[in-house]
């Protein structure tokens, strides 16, 4: 029978050692948060309904030249919520004071009224979806990856442009999953004009509920 010497012994030992406290480094390494939060598909919202949670920025209002004209306060505001059969759903106050009751569906946002319910976006979605929102207006998804940067920061959004099936004007709304609405950008005329160009741009800062 082949003998260890002590010292055989010893440095077995310690190569063991070695190996489980190698062992242990790298299960704590990969466990490790690494403070980046990458919300799953299924956590993510389009629109975040917490009661409280709002986006507030100024309306900017151009001229056909691009001039700046004016501005005024703009806010969307989640005051609320309601109970309808087993669901809640959320009360949103715009700056003029018209109340909406939304929640976040399989199919994306959706706005409920009396008339019917509207989806006004979808989500998730992709390039090229369009949808019905009410009446004559309908959207279409042009992005799902557009970056918007603003003195609030940068936000990854879905472009959704509204158009109309009797006007020209248009409506570019930019939101971003989890933060809500980021810019809002309104496309008319002036008068009989036929041109339509950039009437007013609204570019909030989510403030959101933890």
């Amino acid at each position: 029978m082949k003998k260890f010497s002590i010292r055989t012994l010893i440095f077995n030992l310690k190569n063991l050692f070695n190996i489980f406290l190698l062992s242990l480094i790298l299960l704590f390494a990969c466990n490790k948060d690494d403070g980046i939060v990458t919300p799953t598909p299924e956590s993510k919202l389009i629109i975040p309904l917490s009661i409280g949670n709002k986006w507030l920025g100024m309306a900017e209002r151009l001229s056909a030249s691009g001039n700046f004209i004016s501005d005024s306060p703009d806010s969307i505001i989640i005051i609320g919520n309601t109970l309808v059969d087993s669901n809640y759903q959320y009360i949103l106050r715009t700056a003029n004071g018209l109340l909406y009751n939304c929640a976040n569906t399989d199919s994306g946002l959706v706005y409920y009224h009396y008339n019917g319910d509207y989806l006004q976006f979808k989500f998730p979605g992709k390039v090229g979806d369009i949808f019905w929102t009410a009446g004559n207006a309908f959207k279409e998804i042009i992005s799902v990856d557009t970056t918007i940067t603003t003195e609030f920061g940068s936000f990854s959004c879905y472009h959704f442009s509204q158009k109309y099936t009797t006007s020209p004007f248009h409506t570019e709304y930019f939101v971003s999953p989890n933060n809500g609405f980021i810019s809002i950008e309104h496309y008319q005329a002036d008068g009989l004009s036929s041109d339509v160009y950039l009437y007013s741009r609204i570019r909030y800062k989510p403030i959101l509920k933890k």
